[in-house]
C-alpha cells in the first residue's frame, strides 16, 4: 500500500464533501506528508492511528484500514 492509500484518503475526503475527487479544491500534500501516510500503512503493526485536519475537517486513518472524516467512516484502505 503506497500511492493507493493516498488515493483512498483523497476519495474519503471527497465523499465527505459530496464531490468527485477531481473536483476538490485542496491538495493533500498541503496538510500532511504523503510519506507519513505510506510509512504508517506499510508498518507491520496494525495498532496505529493518524489524525490530521484538512480544510476544516478532521481526518483519521486507522491501522485496521478505516478512513474517517469528521468521525464518519467514509472509505477503507485498499490492499495492493
Amino acid at each position: 500500500m503506497g500511492e493507493g492509500a493516498i488515493e483512498d484518503v483523497i476519495v474519503a475526503i471527497a465523499q465527505s464533501k459530496s464531490v468527485e475527487p477531481k473536483q476538490m479544491d485542496i491538495t493533500l500534500q498541503n496538510y500532511i506528508s504523503g510519506d507519513a501516510i505510506r510509512r504508517l500503512v506499510n508498518h507491520s503493526a496494525s495498532q496505529w492511528q493518524l489524525s490530521f485536519e484538512i480544510s476544516e475537517h478532521n481526518v483519521v486513518v486507522t491501522g485496521n484500514g478505516g478512513i474517517f472524516v469528521d468521525g464518519k467512516l467514509e472509505n477503507r484502505l485498499t490492499k495492493e
